[in-house]
Order: C-alpha cells, then sequence, then structure tokens
C-alpha cells in the first residue's frame, strides 16, 4: 500500500493547520485515498494506475482551502473538543468539495487517456508494412484509431468562500448569480491565457489544460 499520509501531508502543508487539525486531516484523507486505492486495486487496475488515480483526486486542493477560509489567508484551524461531531461534519464536507472537483478532472483524464491510445493507433498503422497494414488484424485495429487531436480546457468551479453542507442545496438567485459571474471571469481569463494557441506536438493526441489552476498554483506559490 503507497504512503498516502506522506502524500496528503505534503499537499497540505502550506494550509498552515494547527497541529491536531492537521493530523485529523491527514488521516481523514490518506484514508479515503486508501480505499479508493483499494477499490481500484479490486477492480483489475495496476498498482501504479491505482495509485495515480487515487492521489490524483489531490491534483487540485483549492476546495480544501476555501472551507478551510473565507479569505486567501489561511487562519489556525483549532482541534474540537472531544465529542464534538462538527469535526465529522467539516471533513465530509471538505471532502465533498474535493469530490466534486475531482470528478471532472477524473472524467477528462479518463478521455485523454482513452484518445490518446486511439491515436496511437492510427500514428502505428502509418508505420506498419503493407504486408502488416493489409492483415486481417491490423485492419481490426485501426477500426478503433483516431486522427483527430484535441485540446480540452477545464473550467472547475471553486467556491471562493466557505459553503459547508448548504453546497447540495443552495440554488438562490443570489448564489447561482454569484457562480455565474466566477464562470464568466474564469472563462474570459482562461480565454486570455490562450495556452492552446502553441503548436500541439505530433506526438500527443489530447492536451489539457486549467489555466485557473495554475493561476491559484502561481499565487499560491508567491505568496509562500
Amino acid at each position: 500500500m503507497p504512503d498516502f499520509r506522506k502524500v496528503v501531508r505534503e499537499r497540505v502543508a502550506h494550509m498552515r493547520l494547527e497541529a491536531t487539525a492537521e493530523a485529523n486531516v491527514i488521516e481523514e484523507l490518506a484514508q479515503h485515498l486508501e480505499d479508493r486505492y483499494q477499490e481500484l486495486r479490486n477492480g483489475g487496475v495496476t498498482e501504479q494506475g491505482a495509485y495515480l488515480n487515487a492521489a490524483s483526486e489531490l491534483d487540485d486542493m483549492y476546495p480544501i482551502q476555501a472551507e478551510l477560509s473565507g479569505s486567501q489567508r489561511m487562519p489556525r484551524f483549532d482541534a474540537v473538543p472531544a465529542g464534538d461531531t462538527s469535526s465529522s461534519n467539516f471533513t465530509a464536507d471538505l471532502w465533498r468539495d474535493l469530490r466534486y472537483a475531482s470528478r471532472t478532472m477524473f472524467a477528462t483524464d479518463t478521455l485523454r487517456e482513452k484518445h490518446d491510445v486511439r491515436y496511437a493507433i492510427n500514428e502505428l498503422h502509418k508505420l506498419l508494412p503493407p504486408e502488416l497494414a493489409n492483415t486481417t488484424q491490423a485492419k481490426r485495429l485501426y477500426e478503433h484509431g483516431c486522427v483527430t487531436q484535441m485540446d480540452i480546457v477545464q473550467l472547475i468551479y471553486r467556491p471562493m468562500e466557505p459553503q459547508g453542507a448548504l453546497k447540495d442545496f443552495e440554488f438562490s438567485h443570489s448564489a447561482m448569480d454569484a457562480r455565474w459571474q466566477q464562470g464568466l471571469a474564469n472563462a474570459h481569463s482562461t480565454l486570455q491565457a490562450s495556452p492552446w494557441l502553441a503548436p500541439m506536438p505530433r506526438e500527443l493526441g489530447v492536451r489539457v489544460f486549467d489555466v485557473i489552476h495554475e493561476i491559484l498554483v502561481g499565487n499560491r506559490e508567491q505568496a509562500a
């Protein structure tokens, strides 16, 4: 079993949590990743694939950061007294935010992996000598190939304020308008950056861009 506690500890180090609270968050998130890893392994996924898939759910820590604080500054997160159930509720809400964000990334990664294989089949077919390209096996494989190269742009909702359990049923006009305005601003920032204008490497079938994630990570590194 991979050491997911070490992975999580490295990801949350910049949040400046109180020691007891940090230990609790690490334990909760690591346990979830271990469960996810085991689930994938039981489903036939390789050790490397299961590890990368599980660990990818931590690729975007911003939902956790927003849940811990309504500002860009990370305050102390004090330990909850014994017997107080708000700790488990907090962790559940925190993990739900992370799952919401990772769902889109996971679906996109799955699409990218499948299309990269299809594109590779097409490129491989070009290299086959005629006596192999005309075989039944090669033709059958070629049917699964694809000549298309594509760019995918992710626009993931990252709440700027903690939402708690309300996130599951808060669909008021003001809430939806705020999300719309944030999405519109993110779209403008993404279009302004336009990373897809760079030439596509010939060996790639798909490129995935998350401009807002890169901006947030850059801002966090500058503030560190």
